[in-house]
Formats: C-alpha cells, structure tokens, sequence
C-alpha cells in the first residue's frame, strides 16, 4: 500500500468514529418507539373513556333506584305494593321492579331492582316502610280541646299532674376581659 492510500484509509476510520447526525437506522428506531408510545396512550385514552362510560351508567343506575325508594318512603307503608315502574335519568329509561315483604304489622320491607339493560348492571336497593302509630288523645273531661272528652286511660300524662312551664332564661355567653387585639398578638 502506498503511503497515499494509508492516509485516505486513515482518515476514513477516524471520521467513522466521529459521527456527526442521525443516521437512517437510529431515526428509524426512534420513531418506531414514539408510535408504540402514542398506542399505549391512545389505547389508555379509550379505556379510560369506557370505564367513564360505565361510571355514568352505574351512578344513573343508583339514582333512579334511590328515587324509587325515597319515593316509597315519602308516600308511607299503603304506597309500598308490588310494581314495575319506569324511572328516565340522564336521558335513558330504566325499569324499576318493586318487591314488598311484609316483615310485621307495622313494617314492610321494599326491595327495588333497577335493570341497567347490560351484563352486571343490574342494581338491588332495599328499604324498610313503617306504619306510624296513631297518638293518643289527651285527656280533656270538658271536651274544650277538641278531642271529645276521652278517657284518662287515653293519655301519657295523669290529669292530677301538673306540667311545668319551660325555663325561658337567656344566658348571655363570657366575654374576654382582654381586647381582641391582644387575644389575636398573643
């Protein structure tokens, strides 16, 4: 070899070992890695978006069936019968089946399911009813109150005992002898 071709392999080496740039493999490499990265993202974009999806649908699901219940619990132990209803939340209808048990003479227990139309969507929401008990009358021997007169066997308070009145005192709260000033500086 000559002295020439020495030097031109020489200096060929030295600038092979000094790149300067990207070459077309590494830019390859690199943007191959930015589009699994994007799919990764995009694919936990939709999931997440399904999953909020689902969020909705569940809590519309449990509103419509606390209405229900609420509803039933408004209207007293007689509205607490056995019934399908359908109850529209967030723009969607949702059937509403009530269950009644009687569980004593003065309770009922409801059971609502609302049916979300889809696998597990199906929600059961369960309340009890009371019937209220009547009050006595309160023993009147003159009948000015009202009630009739009724019987002493009527009432929770003996007539030969006297009610007291309430105490009707304010008491004013302490007040700091300090000025507020000094309370806040400390």
């Amino acid at each position: 070899m000559t002295e020439l071709s020495r030097r031109f392999v020489a200096r060929l080496r030295s600038e092979a070992r000094c790149e300067d740039g990207f070459g077309l493999v590494e830019t390859l490499i690199a943007f191959t890695i930015l589009v699994i990265g994007l799919l990764a993202v995009s694919g936990l974009t939709l999931a997440s978006a399904t999953q909020a999806r689902i969020a909705d649908r569940w809590s519309d699901i449990a509103t419509a069936g606390q209405m229900v219940i609420e509803t039933v619990q408004l209207r007293g132990y007689d509205s607490a019968v056995n019934r399908t209803d359908t109850v529209s939340v967030g723009g969607k209808d949702y059937p509403v089946t009530l269950t009644v048990t009687t569980v004593s003479s003065r309770v009922r227990e409801v059971q609502a399911v609302v049916d979300g139309s889809g696998p597990a969507s199906t929600r059961t929401f369960t309340a009890r009813v009371y019937r209220p008990r009547s009050l006595p009358m309160p023993y009147d021997p003159t009948g000015s109150l009202g009630g009739g007169g009724g019987s002493p066997q009527d009432t929770t308070t003996p007539p030969d005992t006297a009610i007291s009145q309430p105490d009707t005192t304010i008491s004013q709260p302490d007040t700091p002898t300090e000025p507020v000033e000094s309370l806040l500086t400390g």
